[in-house]
């Protein structure tokens, strides 16, 4: 009889003290331990996903970040050619431009000084 006063005055005791740590944790009475796991699973599970979706976007932006460096190597490459292309134009252009100087001068040149019938290498009237 004692053990049995004894176990019951222990288990009143034990659920005494369960009862006020449930409320100064702010715990429902009744709901144990048991949801406390499920809890910190719905958050820890939660978490991974915002985690796995920042990796994603991280992934994606490492992807963009990759192709846009190698647009830019591009770019810069043409442009290059574009400058040396620019570059080969206006060497031509100074070329033409002292060739039709020079041509524009044998045009102006009085008729005597281009080539007298005389010295020609053909004999007009023969």
């Amino acid at each position: 009889m004692v053990d049995l006063e004894t176990k019951a005055l222990s288990n009143a005791s034990r659920l005494k003290g369960e009862a006020l740590r449930q409320h100064r944790t702010g715990e429902r009475p009744g709901s144990g331990s048991r949801n406390l796991p499920t809890e910190s699973e719905r958050t820890r599970s939660r978490l991974e996903e915002e985690v796995k979706a920042y990796e994603t976007k991280i992934a994606s932006m490492r992807e963009s970040m990759a192709e846009l460096s190698t647009k830019e190597g591009n770019l810069q490459i043409a442009k290059r050619k574009a400058e040396r292309d620019a570059g080969d134009y206006k060497q031509r252009v100074l070329s033409l431009e002292r060739e039709v100087e020079r041509l524009r001068g044998r045009l102006d040149r009085p008729a005597s000084t281009l080539q007298s019938p005389a010295s020609s290498p053909r004999k007009f009237g023969s």
